[in-house]
């Protein structure tokens, strides 16, 4: 089977596993998330042949947090590399408060690599929809992931070594551009 149709069957079961769900954020169904949080990495350049877990990581981002999925369901579809990312992305309030959750993407013996750049693509993607629906909360909930955006600053060398310099300049730009939309922290 080639990556490609690979990765149609996953974005099927993505989409069973987020069925009937709906984003808060335009009211469309909740799968389009996912796929843009993929379509966001592969604006970076993040190839799915080189990076294919972080694509998996990126479709099934919320399916722990906003599922029935559990890491033990993930493993035979999306395998123990893409899953691991999974786990690393899912916030879970029993565990730890939001605070401490975003601050983790900081320590690199906790989280991996491919999870900073996958968060990273998620609040851009959950920000860019709240500039559409409410622009002044967007500002709010943008500067709400200051921590992962300290993540991104003090992780650029192993980042850059994973997915390469190009990588790191289009997610800085991403970066740059949100910051100067959403404005200065309140």
């Amino acid at each position: 089977m080639t990556w490609d149709d690979q990765f149609g069957q996953l974005t099927v079961a993505a989409a069973q596993l987020h069925a009937g769900q709906i984003r808060k954020q335009g009211g469309m169904p909740y799968l389009i998330h996912p796929l843009q949080v993929v379509q966001r990495i592969c604006s970076w350049g993040i190839d799915r042949y080189a990076h294919g877990e972080t694509w998996k990581a990126a479709l099934f981002h919320d399916a722990i947090e906003d599922t029935e999925a559990t890491s033990d369901s993930l493993l035979p579809l999306i395998g123990a590399s893409a899953t691991r990312l999974v786990v690393a992305l899912t916030f879970d309030p029993a565990v730890q408060t939001k605070e401490a959750y975003l601050a983790g993407f900081q320590d690199q013996h906790r989280t991996p690599t491919e999870a900073v750049v996958v968060k990273l693509a998620d609040r851009f993607c959950n920000v860019e929809d709240f500039l559409r629906i409410d622009p002044s909360y967007a500002r709010i909930y943008f500067w709400k992931a200051a921590a992962v955006y300290q993540a991104f600053e003090a992780r650029k060398k192993e980042i850059t070594s994973t997915f390469g310099r190009e990588v790191v300049a289009a997610m800085q730009c991403d970066l740059e551009n949100l910051t100067t939309v959403v404005g200065p922290a309140a």
